[in-house]
């Protein structure tokens, strides 16, 4: 009972001493928290006023022309948000340009030889001018086909002319009304002159990254004047027309045409291959194989006859 009641004195005196201990303590970091968050305030209070004279006095300099103004803050996030990159502040500040395609592109001149089979044999030589002028939404271009030839079976030499004319507008991207007028003199084809101008509606039938096919179909009036009887003929005409070109690398294109006049007198279909090939700066080298039939002819003549020509080229644009 002894050793008991003195334990029992011993760990209420202890008790005792630590209450006063641990309530001095809490006194202690209560006021240290105290005293901290009131430096806080007073340092943050005068940050802030620090802050309102700087802004004072940066104003100032701007105002007086010392400072260059700042950006504003919605500008300063556009410039960061097109900037996560060296490359990509590159693409963005200098964008490459396309080159520009002239507008006298597919212009060039020409000389040659010719042979022709069919209705009469003969040599000739020609030259070939081929102009085009785009300002959309017109499109001009026109073909000078000067030749000078001998029969083999008639033993003469004469001029031969042709000249294309033709005027295209286009009012979509794709459909265009077309104006063409044709001219031939051709003392070998029976006619002192043929000559046809036709009108009517065109378009673009496809058109992928290198082949390209149009087509064209109107009505149109033609006039020709006949070698034996001295006759001249009027005559409406449907006039159609398919053609495709092929880009078949950067130096070398096919172009294909096959062309149908229909008149109450005489159906034409004259057919145009050609392959123009770049050789050397603006020189190009081009083939071109052309067909012609005639319903119907006078006696002794062939209604199916054909022309293959050589040609040198000077691409201007």
């Amino acid at each position: 009972m002894k050793r008991m009641t003195t334990a029992s004195l011993i760990a209420v005196g202890l008790a005792c001493i630590a209450a006063p201990l641990s309530h001095a303590a809490t006194e202690v970091n209560t006021d240290d928290v105290k005293s901290l968050e009131a430096k806080i305030a007073a340092q943050q209070k005068a940050l802030a006023e620090s802050q309102q004279q700087l802004t004072a006095m940066k104003a100032a300099l701007v105002k007086s022309g010392q400072l260059k103004a700042e950006p504003a803050a919605d500008e300063k996030n556009k410039e960061k948000s097109t900037s996560h990159s060296g490359n990509e502040v590159k693409s963005t500040a200098t964008p490459a340009k396309k080159p520009e395609v002239s507008r006298w592109k597919g212009t060039n001149l020409g000389a040659g030889a010719t042979i022709n089979t069919g209705d009469n044999s003969s040599q000739k030589l020609n030259g070939v001018l081929n102009l085009k002028y785009t300002t959309l939404p017109w499109e001009y271009s026109a073909k000078v086909d000067p030749q000078y030839q001998h029969s083999s079976d008639q033993g003469v030499s004469t001029n031969k002319y042709n000249v294309i004319l033709a005027a295209n507008y286009y009012f979509t991207p794709k459909n265009f009304i077309y104006n063409n007028f044709t001219y031939t003199y051709d003392k070998f084809d029976g006619n002192d002159y043929y000559w046809n101008y036709s009108a009517g509606y065109g378009r673009t039938l496809y058109q992928g990254p290198a082949v390209t096919i149009t087509g064209q179909i109107g009505p149109g009036y033609v006039q020709r004047k006949i070698q034996d009887t001295g006759e001249v003929q009027r005559l409406l005409a449907l006039n159609t027309m398919g053609k495709l070109d092929w880009q078949i690398n950067d130096k070398t294109v096919f172009s294909q045409s096959v062309t149908p006049v229909y008149t109450t007198d005489l159906t034409t279909v004259t057919t145009s291959t050609a392959l123009t090939t770049q050789l050397v700066g603006s020189l190009g080298l081009q083939v071109q194989f052309d067909t012609k039939y005639l319903s119907n002819v006078a006696d002794g003549s062939r209604r199916f006859t054909t022309t293959t020509s050589l040609n040198l080229l000077y691409t201007f644009a």
